[in-house]
């Protein structure tokens, strides 16, 4: 049996408003967290924002993440000749 010493927090699966039943209202960012991607995301009735793993995101409310994606991006400068 491993010892207290030996827990990883990263291994420990991440609750979050999805899993409390809330609705994700918007997203509000997106971070590299030690090279995993996490999103801000505002949960209806609830005040402050949560970092969800982008992989949960994916899953739970995909037409939001492509969104997020669509309006965010950023072209570089036009190359047309």
């Amino acid at each position: 049996e491993p010892s207290d010493d030996s827990w990883d927090d990263s291994l420990a699966p991440v609750r979050t408003g999805f899993d409390r039943g809330l609705m994700a209202e918007k997203i509000l960012g997106i971070y590299n967290n030690n090279g995993r991607r996490t999103f801000r995301i505002q949960f209806a009735g609830v005040d402050q924002a949560e970092m969800v793993p982008s992989n949960v995101a994916n899953v739970r409310i995909p037409q939001m993440v492509i969104a997020f994606y669509t309006e965010n991006l950023c072209w570089g400068p036009d190359n047309e000749d």
